[in-house]
């Protein structure tokens, strides 16, 4: 029996309808889009496109917020728009990506990259996820200058600010929003990061940022003297709350990173639900 015929005879009136049809996508026909699901993403086949932006875009806003297996569907796979390793050089410039499924922070040799890479048609770059992991070193060990440390942590910025490294920096690591009535910057504590292991991860830095994001959100909104006013246990719960709600903060260590964020939103008087032991 041929495969048209098959479908054919088991094709009933009581057959439930098929909707796993185009990639094997769940066809979604509510309010009559017929969008496909992704997983990251509604695909639109009518148009060719997505509709949606990736759930990880800010990490990889330089790229293109709707960038589904980076343009090459043949060499990449992606089911849920999830974030890959990243690449610098040495001069903390961002080159490209690979297609791994963790969010690592790579530090990679230019004439390396340029003997290894692929060139997609939008002339974007990427690598294979072994040949860069060879290949490069993570960004804790790379011995960055501390120009070359900040362009790597600018490639992940939200804000409009300028990042310097901190003048205080403490083994547990972080950022800062600094700010005057004329000037604001984000402080890096680049050697904190490293010990706590932040820098070596995309989405803690990204999420970090989106703390900071926060505060200058709110010294925009208030000014300067109602800001500056404010108490400090008000503004840090107001940056906890916003980061902790962004995709990143989900992708980022529990133990190393999430547990500690909870930990500073309690020594500031947030409460947090308490979650019951398992039997």
């Amino acid at each position: 029996m041929s495969l048209g015929n098959a479908l054919t005879y088991n094709n009933t009136d009581n057959s439930p309808e098929n909707k796993y049809l185009y990639n094997g996508k769940e066809k979604q026909s509510d309010f009559g889009l017929d969008w496909y699901d992704y997983g990251g993403r509604f695909y639109d086949p009518a148009l060719g496109r997505f509709h949606t932006v990736d759930p990880m875009c800010e990490i990889a806003r330089r790229w293109t917020p709707y960038q589904y297996t980076y343009n090459n569907p043949i060499r990449f796979v992606d089911p849920d728009g999830m974030v890959v390793d990243d690449y610098f050089n040495k001069k903390g410039a961002y080159l490209g990506s690979d297609e791994a499924k963790t969010d690592n922070v790579k530090i990679i040799d230019q004439k390396s990259w340029d003997d290894n890479k692929v060139v997609v048609e939008d002339e974007t770059e990427s690598i294979d996820h072994k040949v860069g992991q060879a290949n490069s070193t993570d960004h804790s060990k790379a011995n960055l200058s501390e120009d070359a440390t900040l362009n790597v942590y600018d490639h992940y910025n939200p804000t409009d600010l300028d990042v310097v490294a901190h003048d205080k920096e403490n083994e547990k690591g972080g950022m800062s929003f600094s700010y005057t009535r004329t000037k604001q910057r984000i402080k890096i504590k680049i050697e904190g990061n490293k010990k706590t292991g932040i820098t070596d991860h995309a989405n803690e830095i990204t999420n970090s940022f989106i703390h900071e994001e926060q505060h200058y959100n709110d010294f925009k909104a208030f000014g300067y003297d109602d800001y500056k006013a404010a108490s400090t246990e008000r503004k840090e719960s107001r940056a906890i709350t916003t980061q902790m709600k962004h995709s990143s903060f989900k992708k980022t260590r529990k133990k190393e990173f999430q547990d500690q964020v909870i930990k500073y939103g309690k020594r500031k008087g947030m409460l947090f639900k308490i979650k019951p032991k398992r039997l």
